[in-house]
This record gives C-alpha cells, structure tokens and sequence, in this order.
C-alpha cells in the first residue's frame, strides 16, 4: 500500500513539473532568439517583426496627424525636364545657373532654409552657352554663378553622400567651390534594413578630416527651431538638441540610427509644393523687374488646379527640399517604405523634418522590456494552461494574444511606441501553450 502511495505521489509530482520544465526552456529559447547577437546573424525574427512594424505604420499613417505648417518642396519632375528642355534645350544634369536661379527666388522669397537632395561633386566645364551675364560688364560661368547665390542666401544645405571601400565609410562631398560657400553639408545616404525596406536614418557619421556630418533633415530641422548642432549631446541611446529655448531628443540605436515616422505622403496637399520650371518663372519675373506679374502667374496656376502655394511669397519662412521625382537612372530615387513598395525616397527629408519639429519620434521598446514581455506572456500561458481545461486554456490565450496585438497598434499609433509581437505572442506564449497542452493531452490520454 505504501509502495502504491510512493508511485502515485511520484507520477503526480512528475505531472506538474515537466509541463514547469517545458514552460521554462520554451521561454528560455525565446529570450535567446530576441538577442542581438543572435539576430545579428540571422535576421528571420527580425524581418518578421518588421512586417508587423510596417502594418503599424500604415494604420497610423491613415490617421490623420497635425503637421508642422513650415514644409515645403520643389520637384524636378518628369514636366520639369520636359520644359527645362524644351526652354532652354538643357538635358540632366542641368547647368548649375539654373540651380542659382532657384536659390535667388527663394531667398527672394525669404524661405528659412534650402536643402538640395542633389549631389554636386564636380565642376561643370564652363561653356558661353552657360555663363551668366551679372552685370553690363561681368560675366560669370555657371558654375560660379550658383556658388555665388549659394554664398548670399546664406540658408542653402548641399548634399553629401557615401561609399564603402574595404569596409571604410567615405563620404562623397559637393565641389570645394559650392562646398566653401554652402551654409552647411547634411548627407542623404539611404540605409536600406536588409529585406530592401527604408525604415531608419543614420543621424550623423564622424569622418576623419571633416568632422560630424549630420543627415540633411536634421540640419534643416535645427535651422528652422534654432538648435545647435556643434553642441549636440550623444549618449544612452539618445541625441540632446538644444537652442533658442527649444529642446529635441532624438532616440537613437547602438549605431546612431533612428525610425523614420512616414506620416507625410510625398504629396501631401498639405505641404507647399511645385515644380521646379515655377520658381524659375516667378525668378524671371522678379529679376527682369516685373513683380506684378507674379500674382497673376500663380493666380492662373492655382485656377488651373496646378499648384496649392499661397500668397505672392508663398515659400516665405518655409524649410525647402528639392529633389526628383523623376524617372531615370541618373536622377530617379524610388525605393520601398513602410507605406509602399515603391515610392520617391526624398520624401524621408520632410518626415524626418517633421518629427523633430512636431517633436514626434518612434520609439523602440529597450532590449530589458522586450525580454520582460517574453517572459511575462510565456508565464501567463503556462499558468492558463495548467489552471484550466485545454479548450478553456486555448480561448483564454487567443483572447491574450487579441488584446496584446490590439494594446500593441494602440501603443504604436497613439504614441509610436514600438513593442515586439512576434517572439512575445509567437515564440512565447503561443509555443508555450502548445507544448504543454501536447503533453497534458498526451499524459491525460494514457
């Protein structure tokens, strides 16, 4: 009788701790897929993940938020290469006057500050078909001439970009002659996460011999609010901007990369916007002394439904990007987001502008919170498994797993707080659950 006692007691204890034993090696392999290290390697968790960060940024983004009042852009489109041909006969790359043009108008205009999403790393031959005529007695070429425009608006940002030789980053940077002359140089390198899709930003490079270069977008950003960029604060995760008693923290990764919030649509009617022939026209009108002309010329556009700009300045105190929407090798800039497979990549500019003025960024949960949720999810399905009847314990953790994914998109479209679904919901709860009611049915059957 005592030996029966002693048998039953062990099976009964042996009962209850393998499904504790199954419960804590399910969620011990799940803590160690969601190391870096491990995702490092093998990014299959990850990609996943961003397929659910990528359905998050769509739903928010069909949420229509407040945006900063100040952006704007001018396109060089596929009409801007049409006309800029067919007027000047001039294919891309067009001369550098023309860029010049562009710069006088909107100092013209007083915009706060220009950013060219357009590379200009060498210097054109000269050529009398290109000089421009300053003065009854000056000539200048064209390529000076956009230096010099460049040098007296004092508010234009040039592009830099990068390569990667034998694993060194190097920058690629505008000619000395509109380097010299720029207000600053922002680069506007695309780092693509490796399914193909744009989703972060590299904040800033330190390169040897030229310093901090920061992306284009925050350069522009600091302009408008003010803020130092030479007094930047790096550390724990995080960039400290601060000037003209305006504070911005920007959350960063280990690489100095952080989440781009894609709430504004390339073409978006809420932002100024035109394409490049129109402020040459409003330039010509201005510089061949016919102001009047301008209120008629936009008033005939926006009667045309062409343009949504206002006013006879309408890029006055407004943060400007231009860059292409064009088609072409040499010109096109497409790519795929979280929003689209495919669409104008310059568009991240005026985003990323936005989030810091709008003082609006995406956050990641930290690596302690996302290990804490493991485990948390992984111990509410064991306790749910083992408290209730297999069916029973089956609703309960859909029903868990509803309101995590809900709380999740709630999280990230409210306050773009971004934590994880997949190891969570998948690796932790779900896989729990299945294991132990695989053994309680099994153990229960015999």
């Amino acid at each position: 009788m005592g030996f029966l006692f002693s048998f039953a007691a062990v099976k009964l204890k042996s009962f209850k701790l393998v499904p504790v034993l199954i419960a804590t090696v399910t969620i011990a392999l799940t803590c160690f897929f969601q190391s870096q290290w491990f995702i490092r390697q093998a990014d299959f968790f990850e990609q996943l993940e961003w397929r659910t960060y990528d359905f998050r940024m769509k739903q928010a983004a069909r949420i229509p938020h407040p945006i900063a009042t100040n952006l704007a852009a001018v396109f060089i489109d596929e009409e801007s290469l049409e006309t800029i041909n067919e007027a000047y006969q001039f294919t891309w790359p067009w001369p550098r006057f023309l860029h010049g043009r562009l710069v006088n108008e909107l100092a013209a205009e007083d915009a706060t500050v220009v950013g060219f999403d357009i590379l200009f790393k060498e210097i054109h031959p000269a050529e009398a078909v290109t000089d421009v005529k300053v003065s009854a007695s000056e000539t200048m070429s064209s390529d000076e001439y956009f230096s010099t425009e460049i040098r007296k608006s004092s508010n234009t940002v040039l592009a830099a970009m990068s390569e990667t030789t034998e694993g060194k980053w190097e920058p690629i940077l505008p000619a000395d002659l509109f380097l010299t002359n720029a207000l600053a140089v922002g680069h506007i390198t695309t780092d693509k996460d490796s399914d193909g899709v744009l989703r972060r930003a590299l904040a800033f490079r330190d390169v040897p011999g030229h310093g901090r270069i920061w992306h284009m977008a925050i350069i522009l950003a600091a302009r408008s609010l003010g803020l130092d960029l030479s007094k930047a604060e790096v550390n724990h995760g995080k960039i400290t901007l601060r000037g003209n008693g305006v504070k911005r923290v920007i959350p960063i990764d280990a690489q100095n990369f952080f989440y781009i919030d894609w709430s504004i649509p390339w073409n978006d009617v809420r932002m100024a916007s035109a394409s490049y022939p129109v402020l040459l026209n409003l330039n010509t009108f201005r510089r061949t002394g016919h102001p009047e002309k301008i209120s008629e010329y936009l008033n005939e556009l926006r009667a045309a439904g062409k343009t949504n700009l206002f006013g006879d300045a309408p890029f006055k105190d407004k943060i400007v990007v231009v860059g292409a929407t064009a088609a072409g090798n040499n010109i096109s800039d497409v790519g795929a987001t979280p929003l689209s497979k495919e669409t104008y990549l310059v568009s991240k500019h005026w985003n990323i502008v936005n989030s810091i003025i709008t003082n609006q960024f995406i956050r990641r949960s930290s690596y302690l919170v996302d290990l804490l949720l493991i485990i948390f999810m992984g111990i509410l399905a064991a306790v749910l498994t083992l408290k209730l009847r297999a069916v029973s314990a089956s609703i309960s953790v859909i029903t868990v797993l509803v309101f995590y994914i809900a709380a999740a998109f709630f999280l990230f479209i409210q306050f773009r707080y971004w934590i994880p679904i997949v190891l969570p919901m998948t690796g932790a709860m779900l896989m729990t659950h299945v294991c132990m009611v695989t053994y309680r049915v099994r153990v229960e059957q015999k």
